[in-house]
């Protein structure tokens, strides 16, 4: 809420919550409607050599003069990712064009698999490197890149692990209460100013200790949606065991010490309020004693689709 900036740079305003101007500097809600468009632009690249590298991934067309004749092309790029691990590239010429095509395999994935109509291609696919396809491509040729897509463990201060699957990390799904903070002044009936409060549990360590991910985990697949981004249509849901965490609480302040830049430059200024915190980790040394016999089955979904986030987790076993 608008007390919840935890950062110890001007610890205890609204900095952290959804409001038209939290940090009372313009620029920030401006930045934020950069990303798409530079995103965009960045798609698609020229090799230098008249041929076309496809950088960033995600449904989209592009069409360019390629090859030593500057012939016109366009390729159709159809596919779900970051949440599907295909990607087809349709190639639409009028007559046979040779040119290089350009894929950008992640430093994720090891496994990467490259298709031509259907059938396997020849070419090394190494991780972390972009692969070239240079050849002479047919009209309605199919380029299929298949990005393998494997759970893994990132590991934190505190013996805290996060939960990655391919390009996304993965955050509990928490049932969110959106209130309308009315003592905000920017607040208005076309932009409101939110407080956002966690509805439901979240203080869960991840029973992932004990074996191996795969048996661990499951990987849910949801129907795609408008709004994959969204935390109710999640394209992709990871189910896992968990166990609650006792005395492992939000913090509650009523005085903080925060750094603020003045006239005089950076000085500690003592405020007052109903502040709350995000809790640190619990020690590892304090945990065994503080989990819940009870073991649950919690959701994980792309950090992306969260706006009340927990990503990095205490971790133990089922018993």
């Amino acid at each position: 809420d608008r007390l919840s900036n935890h950062n110890t740079y001007n610890k205890g305003e609204p900095w952290m919550s959804y409001r038209p101007d939290p940090a009372h500097i313009h620029c920030c809600p401006g930045e934020v409607n950069r990303i798409m468009p530079n995103f965009v632009a960045r798609m698609w690249m020229s090799d230098g050599e008249s041929g076309l590298a496809a950088v960033m991934y995600g449904p989209s067309t592009v069409t360019a003069k390629v090859g030593n004749n500057m012939q016109k092309v366009t390729i159709v790029e159809e596919t779900d990712y970051p949440f599907s691990d295909r990607i087809q590239f349709k190639i639409k010429t009028e007559s046979p064009v040779e040119f290089r095509l350009i894929l950008r395999i992640p430093g994720w994935c090891n496994k990467a698999q490259l298709l031509l109509n259907g059938s396997p291609m020849d070419i090394e696919t190494k991780q972390g490197s972009f692969v070239e396809i240079d050849r002479t491509f047919l009209p309605d040729d199919c380029i299929t890149l298949i990005l393998p897509m494997e759970l893994k463990l990132s590991h934190w201060p505190y013996e805290g692990v996060g939960i990655e699957r391919g390009p996304l990390v993965y955050a509990l799904r928490i049932q969110e209460r959106w209130e309308v903070d009315e003592k905000e002044e920017k607040c208005s009936k076309e932009f409101h100013s939110w407080n956002l409060y966690a509805d439901s549990d979240w203080n869960y360590a991840v029973a992932v200790e004990g074996g191996p991910l795969d048996d661990i985990v499951k990987v849910v697949h949801m129907p795609m949606s408008d709004e994959p981004w969204n935390i109710y249509n999640a394209p992709i849901e990871l189910h896992l065991p968990a166990r609650k965490v006792k005395e492992w609480d939000l913090v509650k302040e009523n005085t903080v010490v925060a750094e603020n830049i003045t006239e005089e430059g950076l000085i500690s200024v003592e405020k007052k309020g109903n502040f709350v915190f995000t809790p640190q980790l619990p020690p590892p040394e304090t945990l065994k004693d503080r989990l819940e016999e009870k073991v649950e089955d919690v959701v994980l979904v792309p950090y992306g689709c969260t706006k009340l986030r927990i990503s990095i987790f205490p971790k133990c076993r089922i018993k």
